[in-house]
């Protein structure tokens, strides 16, 4: 008999946290605006940084609390930032010409002299830190590809001049690969 009363003591008793658990929940429920995941559902998931914010949720956030301009993910493009527009029932702000990378650097392999053999970390910031890099054009492209493998969208190669080729399809333009060049 002392069982049977300890388990229906005990049960009753979850009964009652349990309820006050439910309740506590629906009293602490954080209302979470739609919008944010209709946007972030839109947005191109690349989470690559280029807008200022740390993913494209945390952008979706701050589209919806007017804190950004539409038009600040560069990945996007116009199609993307019109339809969101759409979902915040504002004007479209999407009549921005597409920006893209381009590589004006003229020194390839061919032209810019190399004033010493570089033998360590291929990377171009790595390069740089070494006496200013290892070509004599102190401006020029280090051709070490730091620019090409920063890429989250797999829009710059290496050329076989040395000089990294934009894939104008591809290119975002983010500025990811502006930020990485040294």
């Amino acid at each position: 008999m002392d069982l049977f009363m300890a388990l229906i003591f005990i049960g009753g008793m979850g009964l009652v946290f349990g309820g006050l658990l439910a309740a506590a929940a629906n009293y602490f429920a954080v209302e979470e605006d739609t919008r944010v995941e209709i946007i972030c559902d839109l947005l191109p998931g690349a989470n690559c940084g280029a807008c200022g914010f740390p993913g494209c949720y945390k952008f979706a956030e701050n589209i919806v609390a007017g804190n950004v301009d539409v038009s600040s993910c560069a990945p996007c493009g116009k199609g993307v930032a019109e339809s969101i527009c759409e979902v915040m029932g504002v004007d479209s702000a999407a009549s921005k010409a597409k920006k893209v990378a381009d590589v004006y650097c003229l020194g390839s392999e061919d032209v810019a002299p190399t004033k010493f053999k570089y033998h360590g970390v291929r990377d171009c910031k790595a390069a740089m830190a070494y006496g200013g890099g290892f070509k004599a054009c102190t401006y020029g492209c280090q051709g070490l590809g730091t620019c090409a493998d920063s890429c989250p969208f797999d829009a710059l190669h290496m050329g076989a001049n040395g000089l990294p080729v934009v894939d104008l399809e591809r290119c975002t333009g983010c500025s990811i690969c502006v930020k990485a060049c040294p």
